[in-house]
């Protein structure tokens, strides 16, 4: 730290967490899917729209670029369901829940839902703290995960 610049408790909080997520994205090799269902279908949003995943990947976490052409989520109707890649889900908190999905004939079979892989994709506000609890979260779901596909 330099000097000059004076770092309060959550900066370094954030620092920590930032570099624990780098160690463990460089020593397990998972890819993160951030999701929402609904009737519709699913909704996998893009890393390169959203400042939190952005900053999640500045980390190194990986995380799947959805296919499906669109601004902010890339989205797979029900019957291209299956489409949908990733070791770890992250299940938008509002929509459809894992109960709902397991009845999804073309998504049941998702190997992150098959093998329980699945967290709450945690939305934090922008400041210190609540993005290294964020990153602290998402570093020890990573950890407790396997590579399921690839």
């Amino acid at each position: 730290m330099p000097s000059s610049r004076w770092w309060t408790p959550a900066e370094t909080d954030f620092d920590r967490a930032a570099k624990a997520l780098e160690s463990e994205t460089r020593d397990h090799d998972v890819r993160l899917t951030a999701m929402y269902a609904d009737h519709d279908g699913v909704y996998v949003a893009r890393p390169d729209d959203d400042p939190a995943l952005q900053l999640w990947a500045s980390h190194g976490a990986d995380l799947t670029v959805p296919g499906p052409k669109g601004h902010y989520w890339g989205v797979y109707s029900w019957p291209n369901a299956g489409n949908v890649g990733g070791d770890v889900l992250l299940l938008s908190d509002e929509g459809y829940q894992v109960e709902d999905l397991e009845r999804q004939a073309t998504f049941a079979g998702q190997l992150a839902l098959v093998a329980g892989q699945v967290h709450p994709w945690v939305r934090p506000v922008f400041d210190y703290a609540s993005q290294a609890a964020a990153m602290e979260q998402l570093t020890g779901w990573i950890a407790a995960s396997e590579r399921l596909e690839r």
